[in-house]
């Protein structure tokens, strides 16, 4: 009898010892870390308004180390509280029960901002959050931009997923592509306080994996800009760049729109990309306008001659007898385009009005 009336007694003092550990272990899991008395994300910049002295900034999150990588992934992933599961999470955080992976307001940040501060304390330890790597991997894979953008700039912190983020720009689902190109400037980055810097051999290792598919990508969809910026920013440490663009920009197969898009990162790229002159004087005499234009302006801004030398060229087109009204207007128009470049285009300018 006493046997029988033991066994109820020992289930419960086993549920209620699981209930415990598993109220114990989720209390650990949302404790914040902290730093000379204050929350570990009042010493992180979000880069919105809220600007910590870098190097402050940097002494906290070291001082923390590894520890807080749990909790940065944990920002990386939070979300507003809403519909059926996460409001079921809301109640059983409410009553202290276990909630077997569901999250409630009690989980989320007060900051609106979570995803940028757990993104910029794990690309402040850089190397050392690798173990982040699977984390993130899975993030950029897997998750919804406002996740993925900012896990692909900490793995590319890191040093890890170079060729995950090239797949992704090769990807044919149009989302895919697009979150890549918001991540990939940031393996070029060569970054400064609070981050780590890089070597440039790291950049070039980089540069290798993802310039030829940039390029390739270029002209082909709505955010050249960020390809364009990247590939710029690869420049600077790389010299497979600027040979790169040229056999693009002259590659008559490709089309216009690419070709120009070449001539505008050309553009971006500056006084680094003078070994692209002749090619671009080229594009100039093609008769297409945009890529005229493109290709105007890109001259103008590597080099003070080459600028010169547009102008006089714009300045031959305008003054030709035999063009039409709107010709002859669009080619002043560009050529207004270049006054804040070169005093030259500002003194043609002014003689042709």
């Amino acid at each position: 009898m006493a046997t029988l009336m033991r066994k109820p007694f020992l289930i419960v003092l086993a549920f209620a010892a699981i209930v415990t550990i598993v109220l114990e272990s989720e209390q650990n899991a949302s404790r914040e870390p902290m730093y000379r008395g204050r929350r570990l994300r009042d010493w992180i910049s979000t880069g919105y308004g809220k600007h910590p002295d870098p190097a402050v900034e940097r002494e906290a999150v070291l001082a923390c180390g590894t520890n807080a990588i749990p909790y940065y992934l944990k920002l990386l992933q939070t979300r507003p509280v809403s519909g059926l599961k996460d409001k079921l999470g809301e109640f059983l955080a409410r009553h202290r029960w276990p909630r077997f992976g569901l999250t409630s307001k009690t989980d989320k940040t007060d900051d609106f901002f979570a995803a940028e501060i757990g993104a910029e304390g794990l690309g402040i330890l850089g190397p050392a959050a690798s173990s982040a790597a699977p984390a993130l991997i899975k993030l950029v894979r897997e998750g919804d931009s406002d996740s993925a953008v900012p896990a692909g700039r900490v793995l590319a912190r890191t040093g890890e997923g170079a060729m995950l983020i090239r797949n992704m720009l090769c990807d044919p689902r149009g989302q895919k592509r697009f979150i890549a190109g918001f991540i990939v400037g940031a393996y070029a980055d060569p970054g400064e306080l609070p981050y780590t810097p890089r070597s440039p051999a790291e950049i070039k290792q980089f540069a290798s994996i993802l310039v030829p598919v940039l390029i390739s990508r270029l002209g082909g969809s709505n955010f050249d800009e960020f390809l364009g910026d990247a590939l710029a920013t690869f420049a600077k440490s790389s010299e497979i760049v600027v040979p790169a663009l040229v056999d693009s920009l002259q590659n008559t197969n490709n089309n216009m729109t690419a070709r120009c898009s070449c001539a505008w990162t050309l553009r971006e790229i500056g006084p680094g990309a003078k070994a692209a002159v002749p090619a671009l004087l080229a594009a100039f005499n093609e008769p297409d306008g945009g890529l005229r234009r493109a290709a105007g302006e890109a001259l103008t801004r590597i080099d003070n001659t080459a600028g010169a030398e547009v102008v006089k060229r714009y300045t031959a087109l305008i003054q030709e007898p035999n063009l039409k009204i709107d010709e002859r207007s669009n080619l002043v128009e560009e050529l207004g385009r270049l006054e804040e470049k070169s005093a030259a285009g500002r003194t043609a300018k002014a003689g042709i009005e």
